[in-house]
């Protein structure tokens, strides 16, 4: 809960801007199974941005928005967990296909 409020106090600092964060994001990664699942990875840390900072705002719907940045949590683990099970099948498809090659 401590760690919670500590990053929303630097989420809401007067020197946070959004764009300038934006902007310096560099997105890469190391096999093409990442790639499609990149753009909605991004929408989801946004959407666990937006309910952080307004449980933290509205105080009366704390426990809404928390609820609701645990599941998107929750979705993203869930989704993280299949992309490394994936990129380890094909690694391991890539590793015995080599070894056929005479």
């Amino acid at each position: 809960m401590i760690v919670v409020l500590i990053a929303l106090k630097r989420l809401l600092s007067p020197n946070n801007n959004y764009e300038e964060m934006d902007s310096k994001i560099k997105r890469t990664f190391s096999t093409f199974t990442r790639a499609p699942y990149q753009d909605s990875i991004a929408v989801v840390l946004h959407a666990c941005d937006f309910h952080l900072e307004q449980a933290y705002k509205d105080k009366e719907n704390y426990s809404l928005h928390m609820e609701l940045y645990d599941r998107l949590k929750s979705y993203l683990t869930d989704l993280k967990d299949y992309i490394h099970k994936k990129e380890q099948n094909e690694r391991k498809e890539t590793t015995t296909n080599s070894k056929l090659i005479p």
